[in-house]
C-alpha cells in the first residue's frame, strides 16, 4: 500500500468519481433528527425553561452527546418554527394545559450542500484555530511560521510578531484554502483534520500531526479529489 493512498478513491466507480459528491459526518447526523416535532402541552412541561422553550431543548435527546457546541449550533439551525399562518400570537394556558394554536418545529435542511455546506466547514475550521492557538498563550510563533510556509504562504507571516497578526495570515490561508476548493478535498472531516492537525502541532509539537498534516498537503498535488487518508497515530 502506498504511504499516500487514497483507498476509498480509488474503489469509486465511474458514477461517484464523475459526480464528486462530498462527505461530512454532520450530514450523517442530521439525517437521523426527526423531519418534524409536534410541542404538544406534556412536551412543553418537559422542557419549560423560564416560559420560553428553546430548539435546542426539542432535539437535545437526538444530538449525539459531547458534540462541540459550534457543531450543534449548525444542526439547530436546520430546524424552524412553524407558527400560526394568520399571524396569531401563539400562547400556553398553565391551569388548561393546552395551547392556543398547534406548533410544531420543522427541520428546513435535509442536507447541508454547496455553499452553506463550506460555510459550515469554514466556520468549524475557524472555530478549531481560535480555540486551539488564539486563546491559548503558550503557542510556539515559529510553529506558525512552518505550517504558513506548508502553505506557501507569503513573508508576512514570519516579518511581523504579533502573534494575533500571524494567527489572522493563517485564518486567510485556510479561508482560501476551503472556499476555493485548492486541495479538491471532498472529505470535508478530513478536511477539518487537516485544520485541526496544523493546530496540534503548533500548539503542542505533535510531530504525528505534523505529519498527517504534511502526508495530506503532499497528495494534493496530484491534483484529484481526495476522499480519504491512512493516518498516523
Amino acid at each position: 500500500m502506498s504511504f499516500f493512498q487514497d483507498k476509498e478513491y480509488e474503489d469509486m466507480d465511474w458514477l461517484n468519481l464523475a459526480v464528486e459528491e462530498p462527505t461530512f459526518s454532520l450530514n450523517d447526523i442530521l439525517v437521523t433528527l426527526p423531519n418534524e416535532i409536534e410541542v404538544t402541552p406534556e412536551l412543553i412541561k418537559k422542557v419549560i425553561n423560564y416560559n420560553e422553550i428553546s430548539i435546542g431543548m426539542l432535539l437535545k435527546e437526538y444530538i449525539p452527546k459531547g458534540m462541540p457546541r459550534y457543531r450543534i449550533e449548525h444542526l439547530l439551525n436546520a430546524y424552524a418554527w412553524k407558527l400560526p399562518e394568520d399571524g396569531s400570537k401563539l400562547t400556553f394556558n398553565f391551569e388548561t394545559e393546552e395551547l392556543s394554536e398547534p406548533l410544531f418545529l420543522i427541520k428546513e435542511t435535509m442536507f447541508f450542500e454547496g455553499q452553506k455546506l463550506i460555510e459550515i466547514v469554514w466556520s468549524t475550521c475557524n472555530n478549531i484555530i481560535i480555540d486551539s492557538i488564539s486563546n491559548n498563550r503558550g503557542v510556539e510563533a515559529s510553529r506558525i511560521n512552518e505550517i504558513a510556509d506548508f502553505l506557501n504562504s507569503d513573508n508576512k507571516i514570519r516579518s511581523t510578531r504579533s502573534l494575533q497578526r500571524k494567527v489572522r495570515v493563517l485564518q486567510r490561508e485556510f479561508n482560501t484554502i476551503i472556499k476555493e476548493d485548492k486541495w479538491k478535498i471532498r472529505n470535508m472531516d478530513l478536511l477539518i483534520k487537516s485544520v485541526t492537525w496544523a493546530c496540534e502541532y503548533i500548539r503542542t509539537g505533535n510531530l504525528a500531526a505534523l505529519t498527517n498534516f504534511n502526508k495530506l498537503k503532499v497528495m494534493t498535488h496530484k491534483k484529484q479529489p481526495i476522499y480519504s487518508m491512512e493516518e498516523t497515530i
